[in-house]
């Protein structure tokens, strides 16, 4: 078998780093940054901002479904990422290189704080704390390093744990400056591998939280809420989308939690 051997000069395609660097921190999906990537090869590849391109293209290059391909041009276009009007082929589309109106953006501002923290033994221990708030699938969440980081191994295990309502674990995730759903929870993973769009993990946490915060549900407690969560999203508790030739859609009810949420939003 023969060797791959790319040159510049058979052709490339020229992006500004600080695109690229956005598009790191956008937070997509597989399949979002495959529609994404390829959108740029049809566009800058040709040294075009714009191109009148159909899905069928967009499902050649990325190797994705038709349907897969269409989710996720609406989702970016939802995001602003991309911009895209009717064509005479199928749709004109290309990236929105203003990326400050990009939504769901991981706009990071990091800081490393050095403190000194005398212990119960009278041994200083050097702490360098990074604080990094996260907009995307995770709230604010704080990572901290120390000389001997502790690890699952040898941190001491706690009790067993209580049986809380929503509404002190909301309380609790908040006191401990952590995200209720953290990015690295499996339900992202799960929704990733199948297909759910983010969007629609968020409108199950709405109604998710609307249920457990009702006065008829208020009083319910569990042990793992985050895991309760990742059951509702699993079997779709709420009925907020539907599978349709290997793409999620939304139902009725899903619609009408993305236009209140819409509308709280502004947009």
């Amino acid at each position: 078998m023969s060797s791959a051997s790319p040159q510049l000069e058979d052709g490339h395609t020229r992006i500004a780093n600080e695109i690229l660097e956005a598009l790191l921190l956008a937070r997509l999906t597989s399949r979002q940054w495959a529609v994404a990537v390829a959108l740029i090869r049809k566009t800058y590849g040709y040294n075009k901002k714009t191109d009148d391109i159909g899905l069928s293209q967009l499902a050649d290059l990325t190797g994705l479904a038709k349907p897969h391909v269409s989710v996720a041009v609406r989702e970016l276009e939802e995001r602003r990422i991309i911009s895209r009007k009717q064509g005479k082929f199928g749709h004109i589309m290309g990236l929105n290189k203003d990326h400050v109106q990009w939504t769901g953006v991981d706009r990071r501002a990091e800081k490393v704080v050095t403190k000194s923290v005398t212990v119960t033994e009278s041994v200083t221990v050097t702490e360098s704390v990074t604080v990094t708030d996260l907009v995307g699938k995770a709230g604010v969440t704080e990572s901290v390093t120390t000389k001997d980081n502790p690890t699952k191994d040898n941190i001491q295990k706690k009790g067993p744990r209580e049986e809380i309502t929503f509404k002190k674990w909301i309380d609790q995730c908040k006191a401990d400056e952590r995200t209720p759903i953290p990015e690295d929870d499996p339900v992202f993973n799960y929704a990733d591998e199948v297909g759910i769009p983010l969007d629609f993990i968020r409108y199950a946490w709405v109604e998710f939280k609307r249920k457990y915060t009702s006065p008829d549900k208020a009083r319910k407690r569990y042990k793992l809420w985050a895991r309760h969560f990742d059951n509702a999203v699993r079997e779709n508790w709420y009925g907020i989308w539907y599978e349709r030739e290997g793409a999620f859609m939304l139902t009725t009810r899903g619609k009408q939690i993305e236009i209140e949420i819409k509308a709280k939003n502004g947009a």
